[in-house]
């Protein structure tokens, strides 16, 4: 393995920077599909949604109820759509502080939904400050209630937020393996690293690319992700028995005018040790730096702590 990859991996168990992403340029030599697409623009071309889950001490989540027309009293998460120039985190916190008047802090990303140009990132994090009391054009108020509330006597605004308010909620009293808070790096493209591991006895493999590092893809807008994915990577649609899970994240806002909105993600995908088929342009490497192993076994044996990558949800 190289020292290369095994630096990335490294920084990735450890929620650090990573250095092959330190600029632009040493990012596209690596990507496996490179393509020269327009750069990515909030509001132009993609949609970033925010979303925040708070639990207070009585197992209650906050809830907002809606002032747009569309949707008028009806119930929801605290969430919108993020604004040019913002960092998620900062998308994030402005929209929860507009509909619910509370100060958020995040602590650690519940998942990543993606439908075609829309993706939402939601949060799961505490409160502070006072609750909304006057409706305005943001929301018309704020309340807590409890799931049984929220999945029974609520008239809600949409029916998918339910599996997120049940996953924060199952996850209350666990230790986040990984909380996921961007690192402030600009990308002019959507792009997704893919940690592809496999356990096999006692040692642990990962799939690299031709150059020894793991494959990068940028995704292009007229395939299905997970298409994109096993076409660029000429896998078998077998390949992904198991959830994608999000273990780390790179986004900011660039510098050009109007600021490109890109973002990095690295998910993680186990193999079945039985998956014998890489397809021609991925070679099956050992992992032989004890801290890259027991961090990827870490991640592995926690899995269901960590935040999933999901597609094609229906939201709207």
């Amino acid at each position: 393995m190289s020292d290369f990859l095994n630096d990335d991996l490294l920084r990735i168990v450890h929620a650090q920077p990573c250095i092959s992403t330190a600029t632009s340029s040493t990012l596209t030599t690596s990507v496996v599909n490179r393509n020269d697409a327009t750069p990515i623009i909030l509001k132009s071309n993609v949609t970033y949604i925010v979303g925040g889950i708070a639990i207070n001490g009585n197992d209650e989540v906050l809830m907002i109820q809606e002032a747009k027309r569309s949707c008028r009293g009806r119930w929801y998460l605290p969430a919108g759509r993020m604004e040019r120039g913002e960092t998620i985190l900062e998308g994030l916190k402005r929209e929860v502080l507009e509909e619910s008047g509370f100060l958020f802090i995040p602590e650690y990303l519940l998942c990543v939904e993606a439908q075609s140009r829309w993706f939402r990132f939601t949060y799961v994090g505490t409160v502070t400050g006072t609750i909304k009391t006057h409706a305005d054009s943001e929301s018309l108020q704020a309340d807590w209630f409890s799931e049984s509330q929220i999945l029974e006597d609520l008239a809600v605004r949409s029916p998918d937020i339910f599996p997120l308010i049940r996953r924060a909620l199952a996850r209350k009293h666990s230790t986040p393996t990984l909380r996921v808070l961007p690192h402030p790096q600009s990308h002019s493209g959507l792009f997704l690293r893919i940690i592809l591991v496999m356990k096999r006895s006692c040692d642990l493999f990962v799939l690299t690319s031709e150059t020894g590092s793991l494959p990068i893809i940028q995704l292009v807008f007229n395939q299905s992700i997970q298409g994109c994915i096993l076409n660029s990577l000429q896998l078998p649609p077998s390949t992904f028995t198991d959830n994608m899970k999000v273990v780390h994240m790179e986004h900011s806002p660039g510098n050009s005018d109007p600021p490109t909105d890109g973002f990095h993600i690295t998910l993680l995908v186990e193999l079945s040790p039985d998956n014998i088929n890489f397809g021609n342009i991925l070679n099956l490497t050992g992992i032989s730096d004890i801290g890259v192993k027991s961090g990827l076994e870490n991640l592995l044996s926690n899995k269901h702590l960590l935040p999933e990558f999901l597609c094609f949800m229906d939201w709207f």
